[in-house]
């Protein structure tokens, strides 16, 4: 099943209800904006598992509750 790009549309989930972003030029800005953010999410968490996953592991673990 093929999607037309006609049908997609950009939203915004970063205040407290999503919407609709209609402006292209912001649709276009919040695109990059999310692909900026998950590029420094994965980093974060590479080099979080990086450093000793065996003790991320327990200190995750001992952190929950």
């Amino acid at each position: 099943r093929s999607v037309s790009e006609n049908s997609l549309v950009a939203m915004d989930f970063s205040g407290q209800i999503g919407r609709v972003i209609e402006n292209p030029v912001e649709a276009q800005s919040a695109a990059m904006e999310e692909g900026h953010a998950w590029r420094l999410f994965i980093g974060h968490s590479i080099g979080f598992m990086a450093e000793s996953p065996e003790k991320n592991l327990t200190g995750l673990l001992s952190n929950k509750g």
